[in-house]
């Protein structure tokens, strides 16, 4: 076979497609399963290093003319014309089931463009980080350290601890307010929650409300339940390398360089 550029692309998206890795070389709708894969290498490289989830329908105070299947064509057409890969998904919230999308490999500030320009009055973004690992491990069973044991000797010193080896790799998720009452010359947000898990367990199948939808799986990033408050992560670093910070005069830059990272 003659490697022509286009049979090079085709071998390339096809090793990626294999391994759920998301390519810029793709500029196409892939589906809810793989999307719903994608998502759920949370803990795992590979897959996505940013992650948004926003909608093009039923905005408050939603205007007279305004049809949400036209909206959401609209939204499609900006997202294919900016070369991501991203899923048509539902939600159910409140009681009402709308349409989304989940999109991959989108910038914060684009996902709050887009979220702006349909008038929603929020988006969710997330990057993937990595951290240094501070779990504990189990210490094995020490007969002279157990007071209960026969073997007991109170002279030893506390054994010091051990830790896991390796990094911790996890997507932090803000839920970012985007303000549509104060009009759509207001550019600015505000990140109201902040979590680190997507939950996709028979317990969240089983819910009836307040949950998104790949096909017949549901997940749920649990915004504002008290139980699932972030950890405290040392030595914090996006994973792909960059990192969206806030400098002091308000403006979002990407960056290299290691961070102290606390649930916001």
């Amino acid at each position: 076979m003659k490697l022509t550029k286009e049979n090079l692309k085709s071998l390339i998206l096809e090793v990626l497609s294999e391994d759920n890795l998301v390519s810029p070389l793709e500029e196409e709708n892939i589906g809810r399963p793989r999307a719903f894969n994608i998502l759920m290498q949370q803990y795992e490289q590979g897959g996505s290093d940013t992650v948004g989830f926003v909608s093009a329908a039923n905005p408050p105070n939603k205007p007279d003319d305004w049809h949400n299947p036209t909206k959401m064509a609209e939204l499609e057409s900006m997202l294919r014309e900016g070369g991501y890969q991203y899923a048509e998904i539902e939600g159910t919230y409140f009681g009402e089931t709308e349409p989304s999308f989940i999109v991959f490999g989108i910038p914060k500030p684009k996902i709050v463009e887009l979220g702006k320009a349909f008038l929603q009055d929020s988006v969710i973004w997330g990057e993937k980080l990595t951290s240094m690992n501070v779990a504990m491990k189990e210490p094995a069973y020490d007969p002279e350290r157990d007071p209960k044991s026969p073997q007991y000797n109170p002279n030893l010193t506390p054994a010091a601890p051990e830790y896991e080896k390796g990094p911790v790799i996890n997507y932090r998720f803000q839920f970012l307010n985007l303000y549509p009452e104060k009009g759509t010359e207001f550019l600015g947000y505000k990140p109201t929650d902040t979590k680190d898990v997507v939950l996709s367990d028979e317990s969240i199948q089983a819910r009836t409300d307040n949950f998104s939808r790949f096909d017949s799986i549901k997940v749920l990033i649990p915004f504002f339940l008290d139980e699932y408050e972030p950890d405290e992560l040392r030595n914090v670093g996006p994973l792909g390398g960059k990192m969206t910070v806030t400098d002091p005069e308000g403006r979002e830059r990407r960056v290299r360089g290691v961070y102290e990272v606390k649930g916001e």
